[in-house]
């Protein structure tokens, strides 16, 4: 067992599962019961959410009412779009589930599928070897000016060696936490980036 153990550790791969990430906390770790753990949207991601939809439409409004440019009409959408999408990534259920065995994201349960390939994010938490902390570089350009910051991403470590990411955002010490509290539910290790 030792054996494969280190067989699982040698051959992780220590680059960043997801590329990207916020630079606040999108998400807060919720022990619901004793059996279960789920990760629920932020105020701050929420927020965010709504601001990109309700700019969107504001400036579409303004071409319906004010007849604008066909630009307008479609950078406001562009923006209610993108609103859109952060509200459903931050409103997808993060579950850890002890009785029905299973971490998955979405609103489908395991037990609510005929075949668990169904699920895009999904494994049982018997095949959950460790938990992965991530520190990330990210640095972005916007009209001339250069933003970084560091994001962290926990992602699971399955016995098989593959990686399913949990959460990605900009809170070094809430992630840390994070993986720390999810490491004692599952009685599972934090697993570190080894130093070269």
């Amino acid at each position: 067992m030792k054996g494969s153990q280190n067989n699982i550790e040698s051959n992780i791969d220590w680059s960043p599962l997801k590329s990207g990430g916020a630079n606040f906390k999108t998400h807060k770790l919720v022990e619901v019961s004793s059996q279960r753990m789920e990760y629920k949207a932020s105020v701050g991601s929420i927020v965010f959410g709504f601001i990109f939809l309700l700019v969107g439409l504001g400036v579409s409004s303004i071409f319906f009412f004010e007849g604008f440019s066909i630009f307008l009409l479609l950078f406001g959408v562009a923006f209610a779009v993108v609103g859109v999408f952060i509200l459903k990534s931050a409103l997808n259920p993060i579950v850890f589930d002890k009785s029905e065995g299973f971490f998955w994201k979405g609103k489908k349960t395991p037990s609510m599928m005929a075949d668990i390939n169904e699920l895009k994010v999904a494994t049982k938490l018997d095949e959950i070897y460790g938990l992965q902390v991530i520190k990330e570089y990210v640095k972005s350009s916007n009209k001339g000016r250069d933003t970084s910051y560091y994001s962290y991403e926990i992602n699971l470590i399955l016995i098989s060696g593959e990686r399913l990411n949990v959460v990605d955002y900009g809170n070094a010490n809430a992630i840390l936490e994070d993986a720390s509290r999810i490491s004692k539910f599952l009685n599972t290790p934090v697993l570190v980036e080894p130093k070269s």
